[in-house]
C-alpha cells in the first residue's frame, strides 16, 4: 500500500469517538452488515473503551453532551481570538485533555511560562474551564463518617468479646 497524502487532516479524540459510534451505530442497524476486520473491530471497541472510561471528558453522558462540533468551534474561536499565537495542535490537545490547572496547560503548551505571564495563563484555563465545563472531582470521605465506621467496629469488636 501506498500513502499519498500522510497526515492531511488531525481529529480531535472527540471527532474520533464520534466517528467510530456511527460506524458502531451503522453496524447495530437493520441495514446490510458490513462485516469489518477483526482488528479493526477490536481497536475500535478498546478505543471507545478507553475515550469513555473516567477520568477522559466523554465518560460521563453529561460530558458527552458538552463536547460537540460547535462546542469545538467556539473553543476554537476564543482561543483564536485571546491567545492568538496558540497553534492549532495546542488547541486540538487543549480541547483533548481539558486541562483545568497550569501544570497541566504547561504540558501541552510549549514554553507557557515564557509565552504567557501567570494571569494569563490562569485568563486561558478559565477559558478552558467556561468552554468545556470542569470535572466534577471524585467525592472524598469525610472525617466524621471514617470516625463513626472505625466507632462502629470498636464495639463490635466489645460487644464479640463481651466487654
Amino acid at each position: 500500500m501506498k500513502i499519498l497524502e500522510a497526515q492531511s487532516a488531525v481529529l480531535t479524540n472527540y471527532e474520533v469517538y464520534q466517528h467510530l459510534t456511527d460506524i458502531r451505530k451503522r453496524n447495530n442497524s437493520s441495514q446490510p452488515k458490513r462485516r469489518m476486520p477483526e482488528d479493526a473491530f477490536r481497536l475500535s471497541k478498546e478505543v471507545l473503551e478507553y475515550l469513555e472510561t473516567k477520568p477522559y471528558p466523554l465518560h460521563d453522558q453529561k460530558e458527552k453532551q458538552h463536547y460537540s462540533q460547535a462546542t469545538l468551534e467556539l473553543l476554537c474561536e476564543k482561543l483564536a481570538e485571546k491567545f492568538p499565537d496558540i497553534t492549532k495542535a495546542e488547541g486540538l490537545a487543549i480541547f483533548d485533555v481539558r486541562p483545568t490547572n497550569i501544570p497541566v496547560l504547561a504540558i501541552i503548551v510549549e514554553s507557557l511560562e515564557d509565552r504567557y505571564t501567570e494571569e494569563e495563563q490562569q485568563q486561558l484555563i478559565d477559558l478552558v474551564i467556561e468552554v468545556l465545563g470542569q470535572d466534577d472531582p471524585e467525592p472524598e470521605e469525610e472525617e466524621g463518617e471514617e470516625g463513626a465506621e472505625d466507632g462502629d467496629a470498636v464495639q463490635s469488636v466489645e460487644t464479640a468479646n463481651g466487654a
